[in-house]
């Protein structure tokens, strides 16, 4: 076998590595031990110690030192026929969050002004990707034209 070929299949093995880790661990870490649980895209939030921080569904956020900051729209869990199946429904409201990382303390805001005011009371400079917003609620509100929610009941 080649060096060429060695060294390619070296690094595939290595790429599988990665992927697999990725997949056991469930989503992407290097956030101060916090930890973006993915998946699902209408499912994603922050949690530590399998204890959910952020709500779903996060939207964008940015990871500055000691701080997550972000959008996200509000999702709502469902158990349907008599609980053989289950949904989740996004809200279309816009919540802002601030996550200290060193302290653990979260701050949720509905309230644009309120969210830039702490962003400046702790100099942190994000500004939400609303195309994001508005792509994710498109494509999820579509679906639920089309979904019978009459038999589900939210389950937290």
């Amino acid at each position: 076998m080649s060096n060429l070929v060695k060294k390619a299949v070296f690094s595939g093995l290595i790429v599988l590595a990665l992927a697999l880790s990725y997949t056991a661990i469930g989503g992407f870490t290097g956030m101060d031990g916090y930890l973006l649980q993915t998946g699902r895209t209408d499912n994603l939030y922050i949690h530590k110690d399998n204890v959910k921080i952020i709500k779903s569904t996060i939207i964008d956020f940015s990871h500055t030192e000691g701080f997550i900051v972000g959008l996200r729209m509000p999702a709502e869990n469902l158990s349907c026929d008599d609980g053989d199946g289950y949904k989740i429904r996004l809200i279309n409201k816009k919540v802002y969050f601030v996550l200290n990382t060193d302290s653990g303390e979260a701050f949720e805001f509905e309230s644009k002004e309120l969210f830039d005011s702490k962003l400046k009371e702790l100099a942190l400079d994000y500004s939400p990707d609303f195309t994001k917003y508005d792509e994710v609620w498109q494509r999820y509100s579509g679906y639920y034209k089309n979904t019978d929610f009459s038999s589900c009941v939210q389950i937290d």
